[in-house]
Parts: structure tokens; C-alpha cells; sequence
């Protein structure tokens, strides 16, 4: 877990709306959900991603039952998921099912 991940989400012109350096830190816990507001509208309150050009990133994860191999990324029993505006842009790991309950 020494390292860190970076992902780049950009529009249909290629405009970059936002970059995340997700770094270890964020995972000291194995199981958990950060959510990131993004893009130029400032959303007031709880918020659902509504304001104008607002973005909600939510970021999901969970390793509790994580088995590796000889490298640092895990092999089974994980998933790591981004969601914009509480759709599924990436899953990873094959805990699908659970991710989904997750973000429903």
C-alpha cells in the first residue's frame, strides 16, 4: 500500500474536470468511502452533486478480505470502485455484488 493512485477524469473535448492523487493514507482503513466534490458549481447543504458543473466523485474500497500476491496490488477479495453523480464509471475486484449494494 506504499503506493499511491492517480486518476484523471476528463469531458468529451478532452478538458480535464478534475484530478485525484488518492494517496495510501486513504486506505489505513480496509474498508471504507470518501466522497469529493468537484467542478466549478459550489452546492450548498448535503448535496447531490446538483449544482451547476458540480461533480460528486465517491470512492469506495474494501480490502478486509484482500489476498496478494507477490506484488502490492491484491489478487482476490476486494473491490475499489469510482462512482460520478452515483454512477458506476470503474469497478475493480471481484466483489462486484457488494460494491453495488454499496452505492445503491
Amino acid at each position: 500500500m506504499g503506493q499511491s493512485l492517480s486518476v484523471e477524469i476528463n469531458d468529451s473535448n478532452n478538458l480535464s474536470l478534475c484530478k485525484l492523487d488518492i494517496k495510501p493514507w486513504l486506505f489505513s482503513k480496509r474498508r471504507g468511502f470518501r466522497t469529493i466534490q468537484a467542478g466549478s458549481g459550489s452546492g450548498s447543504g448535503s448535496g447531490s452533486g446538483s449544482g451547476s458543473g458540480s461533480i460528486l466523485i465517491d470512492i469506495y474500497w474494501d480490502l478486509t478480505y484482500a489476498k496478494f500476491g507477490s506484488s502490492p496490488e491484491p489478487t482476490t477479495g476486494f473491490y475499489f470502485a469510482i462512482a460520478i453523480n452515483r454512477e458506476h464509471i470503474l469497478v475493480l475486484g471481484d466483489m462486484e455484488k457488494e460494491v453495488h449494494k454499496k452505492i445503491r
